[in-house]
């Protein structure tokens, strides 16, 4: 591992020595400064990809032997160190799933609320067309039913909106 981290610093000084040297430039060329552009962004992905392998094989390496020895019924060593680690780094992003997830369910509930207010006004709309005379009492009952039943239906999503805000802050807590 220790030979690893020696070609690595190695690796990344000559990558800093042919960035700095011009190495990577081209001249003569009506597109010289994309295809500069695009040299040293290959030397640099091509410098860290060569890095990147060990360090690979061996958090696979550390892994593996943390299961070999579950098998053995004995304590991991490098897979809580591992986890503490991404753990320090990982919780803002998953608190923010949790927020996108609450505001979205926030906004459906008032988006249900603005078509409660809605429907309440179309019913009493229909009430007063029905004591005009323009709707038969039959057409302005059947219009209430399909509307109460919207307001039923959303009122119902509202209260499984509700819990699963609740869900979501009692889980954000712990």
């Amino acid at each position: 591992m220790i030979y690893h981290f020696y070609l690595t610093y190695h690796r990344i000084k000559h990558m800093r020595y042919l960035f700095k040297s011009g190495a990577y430039e081209v001249r003569n060329s009506p597109l010289d400064r994309i295809a500069f552009l695009a040299a040293r962004a290959i030397g640099c992905l091509k410098g860290v990809c060569e890095s990147a392998q060990p360090v690979g094989v061996g958090l696979g390496l550390m892994v593996t032997a943390d299961e070999i020895l579950k098998a053995a019924d004995v304590e991991p060593i490098f897979t809580p160190f591992i986890g503490n680690a991404l753990k320090s780094i990982l919780p803002d992003s998953a608190s923010r799933l949790e927020n996108k997830l609450i505001n979205s369910n926030i906004k459906q509930i008032t988006s249900n609320n603005l078509e409660i207010k809605a429907n309440e006004l179309l019913l009493d709309r229909f009430k007063e067309l029905n004591l005009k005379g323009d709707f038969t009492s039959e057409e302005v009952s059947e219009l209430k039913k399909l509307i109460l039943e919207n307001l039923d239906q959303l009122k119902t999503d509202n209260k499984d909106l509700k819990n699963k805000i609740s869900d979501l802050l009692d889980k954000k807590d712990k």
